[in-house]
């Protein structure tokens, strides 16, 4: 199991990695979309939280089953390259519209965001069975799901934390 379990521990850092920065949209305490609109005056905080959890979450729903079509008939490692790539470039395009105040750049982002997570999370499941031998694979399959939840919690409660302490 050396390399088998060094694939899968490196597997398992770049999911805990993406969850972690995926926890911070679906917290309904999110501090970024009041914030921004606060700066713009046009929207209603609460109003566009929701809007914004709503266009992160619709994604999973219409796309989650493409992403796993998409996992069962290509390359799995250039499908994790590429989303990754996407991420990192909706990252960026987020953090110019935070710097502009943009927020309909931002919630448009948002969206993408979960198009983006939408695809992975069925590759991540689906690059499993090449990754862990047969007997391993319910065990693996629950590491990948509970660590997907702890790498969202640190998200969820620090980003409101990390705001708190820029009001000060």
């Amino acid at each position: 199991t050396g390399r088998v379990g060094e694939c899968f521990r490196l597997r398992a850092c770049c999911t805990a990695a993406a969850c972690h920065s995926d926890g911070d949209p679906r917290s309904d305490r999110n501090p970024y979309p009041g914030s921004v609109a606060d700066a713009n005056r046009r929207f209603h905080a609460n109003t566009l939280a929701n809007l914004a959890a709503g266009l992160f979450i619709l994604p999973f729903f219409l796309f989650s089953a493409l992403g796993g079509q998409l996992a069962d008939k290509l390359a799995k490692d250039r499908l994790i390259r590429a989303i990754k790539l996407a991420e990192i470039g909706i990252a960026a395009l987020a953090a110019i519209a935070f710097m502009r105040g943009d927020l309909l750049m931002l919630v448009a982002l948002l969206g993408l965001l979960g198009v983006q997570a939408s695809r992975f999370g069925p590759v991540k499941y689906a690059l499993l069975p090449q990754v862990l031998p047969e007997e391993e694979l319910v065990g693996g399959t629950g590491l990948v799901g509970m660590g997907t939840f702890i790498a969202i919690l640190p998200g969820t409660v620090a980003v409101p934390l990390l705001i708190a302490l820029g009001e000060r």
